[in-house]
């Protein structure tokens, strides 16, 4: 999930990946720069739930959707 941990991208190798999921849509890409930065391949998931905001809003995650992004990233990963 989105967050500050993401900041421990900057250590990892060259050429893996890092897949972000967001609970809401935005134009924030700190992380998405980062992984550019770093040589990383990077994808993004963003909810697109319309639940109505809270405190802390629940992220439904669109378990399908982000299993597609992982699967497309291992693939990448494996061809280099």
């Amino acid at each position: 999930m989105h967050g500050a941990a993401l900041a421990w991208s900057l250590l990892m190798p060259p050429g893996t990946a890092l897949l972000e999921l967001w609970p809401q849509p935005g134009t924030w890409r700190l992380y998405e720069h980062m992984a550019e930065w770093a040589g990383l391949l990077y994808r993004r998931w963003v909810s697109s739930s319309k639940l109505p905001r809270t405190r802390v809003p629940p992220t439904l995650v669109d378990v399908k959707a982000v299993s597609e992004l992982l699967s497309s990233l291992v693939k990448h990963i494996q061809k280099s």
